[in-house]
This record gives C-alpha cells, sequence and structure tokens, in this order.
C-alpha cells in the first residue's frame, strides 16, 4: 500500500472524490481505515491509501494521473 498525505487537497475524504472524479482513480480515505484517538482525533483523516495490487504498468498509469489532478 502506498499511503499520501493529502492535507493540502482538503484531507482523505475530500483528495478521494476528486481523484475519483478527476482521474478516475480509486482510493480509500484513511479516516476509513483508523479511529479517533483519545484527543477525538481521527490519524488518518489526512491520508488515502494507495493499493498497488495490479501490474506495474498500470499503476505508473493511474499514478501519473494522480499526480496530473494534484499538481
Amino acid at each position: 500500500f502506498l499511503w499520501l498525505d493529502l492535507s493540502q487537497y482538503g484531507g482523505g475524504v475530500e483528495a478521494t472524490v476528486t481523484l475519483w472524479k478527476r482521474a478516475g482513480v480509486r482510493v480509500i480515505p484513511g479516516a476509513y481505515l483508523a479511529q479517533p484517538g483519545r484527543d477525538g482525533i481521527n490519524p488518518g483523516a489526512d491520508y488515502v491509501r494507495v493499493a498497488l495490487v495490479t501490474d506495474p504498468a498500470t499503476i505508473r498509469e493511474a499514478l501519473g494521473r494522480v499526480v496530473s489532478v494534484l499538481a
């Protein structure tokens, strides 16, 4: 898995929607994979998780689209 800090893009949930709509790339918001701590803050809130589970060429293509959207 690849974890990307997308706090400057509105956090994990907002960035997930943006990447799906603009790049056609599906990622999972980090907030969905963590629980808030005692301080009430979810440590995954600013992150997305990218599953690198397909062939290398497809991964390169998808990550290239992610970079294009976030650049």
